[in-house]
C-alpha cells in the first residue's frame, strides 16, 4: 500500500499548529466539519481577521495625542509621528495644531505671575 498525501492536504493538516493566541481560540471555536480543505481554512481565516486590520486614522485622531507630564519633546514627537503617517488625507494645518495643542505646558497660577 502506497501512502500519498497532497501538499494541500499537509497544509490543511498542519495549519492549526501554526496558530496561537486569538487565532488559535478562533480556530477552536469553529464547528466540527466546517472546514474540509486548506483553501477553506485560508479563506475563513482571512475573512475573519481582515476585520481586525488596523484602521486608517482621521485628522481628528491627532487631537487626542498628548504629551505626558515629564515626557521629553523627542519622545512626544516620536509618539506623534506614527499616527500622522496613518492619517488619510492629512491636513497639515490640523496636524500642526494638534501637535502644538498636545504639548504639555506647566499651569500658570497667580503666584507665578507676580512681579518681584
Amino acid at each position: 500500500m502506497e501512502a500519498y498525501v497532497s501538499f494541500a492536504g499537509l497544509l490543511y493538516k498542519f495549519f492549526p499548529t501554526t496558530l496561537s493566541g486569538v487565532a488559535f481560540i478562533w480556530y477552536l471555536s469553529l464547528p466540527l466539519g466546517s472546514i474540509n480543505t486548506f483553501a477553506q481554512s485560508e479563506a475563513m481565516f482571512v475573512s475573519h481577521f481582515v476585520a481586525f486590520k488596523r484602521q486608517k486614522k482621521s485628522n481628528f485622531h491627532l487631537l487626542s495625542i498628548m504629551q505626558q507630564v515629564g515626557e521629553s519633546v523627542a519622545i512626544y514627537l516620536e509618539k506623534f509621528q506614527e499616527p500622522v503617517l496613518e492619517v488619510i488625507d492629512l491636513e497639515v494645518f490640523v496636524a500642526i495644531n494638534a501637535l502644538i495643542n498636545g504639548m504639555w505646558t506647566p499651569k500658570l497660577n497667580s503666584n507665578s505671575l507676580r512681579i518681584k
